[in-house]
Formats: structure tokens, sequence, C-alpha cells
């Protein structure tokens, strides 16, 4: 028997109970639609987008949020796709502002040279979200130096 691709598995994101809603109308929020939405959402982060793929508004998403309650899998879920797609989106900026990007440089119309170029804004934003992400984990109770050091413990011990 052979392993389904990656492409192919189904996303742990979208194996969650979806949110039980009395109304059974063309508007209502049924399994289909909510598994659609967080599959956006992990994809854009933007709840208002996300909501508008599916034909609903972010009002009617936050509203079935906060029927479902904080514990909920729906609830577990989206704060899932959100973090995944902050986290991917942290890790763009980085690199776009670690990376040095050569620039033209024109004088009277003629090409003169080239001038090294970093996206400074970009990291500094990277680096401020890294600090929000320390104080999120804070509050939860996680050492973020603790996390640090067990994500670079494996490939330390894999050079040695």
């Amino acid at each position: 028997m052979t392993q389904p691709d990656s492409a192919e598995a189904p996303d742990d994101l979208l194996l969650f109970t979806p949110v039980v809603s009395a109304y059974r109308g063309a508007n209502g929020w049924t399994a289909e639609v909510q598994r659609a939405f967080i599959a956006v959402l992990a994809r854009s982060g933007v709840v208002a987008v996300a909501a508008r793929s599916v034909g609903r508004s972010a009002r009617s998403a936050y509203q079935l949020r906060a029927r479902a309650g904080v514990d909920s899998p729906f609830a577990r879920a989206w704060e899932a796709a959100q973090a995944r797609v902050g986290a991917e989106a942290l890790d763009v900026g980085m690199a776009a502002g670690l990376e040095p990007r050569r620039v033209e440089v024109f004088y009277r119309g003629r090409h003169v040279g080239w001038r090294t170029h970093y996206e400074n804004r970009l990291a500094l934003a990277a680096l401020r979200a890294l600090d929000r992400q320390d104080v999120r984990w804070a509050a939860q109770g996680l050492d973020a130096r603790m996390l640090l050091d067990a994500a670079t413990e494996l490939p330390n011990r894999r050079e040695r």
C-alpha cells in the first residue's frame, strides 16, 4: 500500500467538528462552508476575505465563532489558521528583510552601477511581530527562549 502524497492528504486544520447551526437556509454556515472558510483563512489570514470567499459576511463569521465559544473546535481551527498564515508571513518578511537586493543606479539617463539595498522596514516589521508573539507566548505561560532552544537543538545534534 502506498502513502498518499502530501497534496492529496487531508489538512489536519480542516479536521475539526463544525458548529451545528439551527438555521438550514441558503446562507447558513454548513459544515462544508465552515471548512472552506477555514481553508481560505489559512491561506489569506484575513477574516473578511475568507468570509467573502464562501458568500458570507465577516460579521456573521465572528457571530458564529462567538456562538460556538472560545474552546470550540471551530474557534481553535480559526486560531490555528491565523497562526499558520502569520508564521508564514513572518518567515517571508524576515527572509526578504535580510536578503540583499541589487538596484540599478542611473545618472543622467545612463547606467553607472549597482547599489545593494536591504528591506529594513520589512525586517523591522517582522521583528515587531516576533515581539508580539513573545508577549502572547508569555501570556500562555510559554518561554520563547526555551522554545527557540528546543527548535535549534535537533539541527545542532544532526550537525554533530
